[in-house]
């Protein structure tokens, strides 16, 4: 489906799905209202297996619907979107997501106020499974922190209007994001715009931080407005998401960080692992078996990550000194 105007640059947005058919139809029917006049819409689906196809051909059928033959991941699904299509601003969209209507009008507005304003975030919060909002935080933007740890800001704290002023963030949760095409192109590796290396979670932080390396900024903009379930597609306790989340978070490390920061802030590294690891011995210990064994993954795909580090050193063109600037002294 697209909604054009001759004005308008074109925004792409891509609902990537994986057995979200209940949360589905609604996450379509907000991009449909959006006020802005120029969106093409896709319907992605990682083989799902709860009939969320069949809901897409009979609710949606002039939709366009791509259904892969095996779940890709969240990478790969949206690496192959990005290349067929060439509007210039693409967003993947999780199925979970209810936009405001004029989320993609003020994310536009944003990335638009400057040429280096590559992405741009807007305010998520949490919202039931049953699509009822809340005013707590989900995002409103990903922090880059001394621990290494993966941070959205404000997560989980009660919206007070403390998060109202347009700012720049380190970079964009990838629950609904806005990315224009030039930096895409730009940070692209071969033809990898999301690293397929990971299979989910980790790869927008890896986006983001690639971009800050090329001197692309992420802007926050309280003005676009969204609603976000979280874990529609997977359990956080799952082994899955517990695994990819360590391994991919030291994935990310490797590929981008300055090896100098981080043995500078080791101190900080270590006491996360300690803190969470004891949190998780007491609170849900299932969770530690996967966290354990992502690290022989880590060494397993450690390789191939040094050997795209140098492809994304060697495009830096900020010096170090920015970069360590936004990092944040928290756990």
């Amino acid at each position: 489906m697209i909604l054009c105007s001759m004005e308008a640059k074109r925004v792409t947005i891509a609902i990537l799905n994986w057995n979200s058919r209940e949360m589905l139809a609604r996450c379509i029917e907000s991009v449909q209202q959006q006020s802005y006049p120029a969106i093409e819409l896709w319907v992605l689906d990682n083989a799902s297996t709860d009939g969320s196809e069949s809901l897409v051909r009979d609710l949606f059928p002039d939709l366009p619907l791509q259904v892969f033959s095996e779940n890709l991941g969240f990478a790969s699904a949206h690496n192959w979107a990005i290349r067929h299509t060439d509007s210039a601003y693409y967003m993947p969209l999780n199925p979970d997501v209810i936009l405001m209507p004029d989320f993609v009008s003020e994310m536009v507005k944003a990335v638009e106020q400057h040429d280096r304003f590559g992405s741009a975030m807007g305010k998520l919060l949490f919202m039931t499974e049953d699509g009822q909002p809340t005013d707590l935080l989900y995002s409103t933007g990903q922090l880059i922190t001394r621990s290494r740890a993966p941070a959205n800001r404000g997560y989980k704290k009660q919206d007070r209007g403390q998060y109202e002023e347009l700012e720049p963030v380190f970079a964009a949760n990838g629950a609904a994001p806005l990315y224009s095409r030039v930096m895409l192109e730009d940070v692209r590796l071969e033809d990898e715009y999301y690293c397929e290396d990971y299979f989910i979670y980790g790869e927008d932080r890896d986006l983001g931080w690639r971009g800050q390396l090329c001197g692309w900024h992420c802007l926050y903009t309280p003005h676009a407005v969204a609603y976000h379930v979280g874990f529609g597609s997977g359990g956080i306790h799952s082994f899955d998401v517990q695994y990819q989340f360590t391994r991919n978070r030291y994935l990310t490390l490797i590929r981008n960080d300055r090896p100098l920061d981080f043995l500078v802030d080791l101190p900080f590294v270590v006491a996360f692992e300690l803190i969470w690891q004891l949190s998780r011995l007491v609170i849900s210990p299932r969770r530690l078996p996967a966290h354990w064994l992502a690290f022989p993954g880590i060494l397993w795909a450690a390789p191939r990550a040094l050997r795209v580090r140098k492809q994304i050193q060697a495009r830096r063109r900020v010096p170090h000194s920015q970069i360590r600037s936004m990092f944040v002294s928290r756990l």
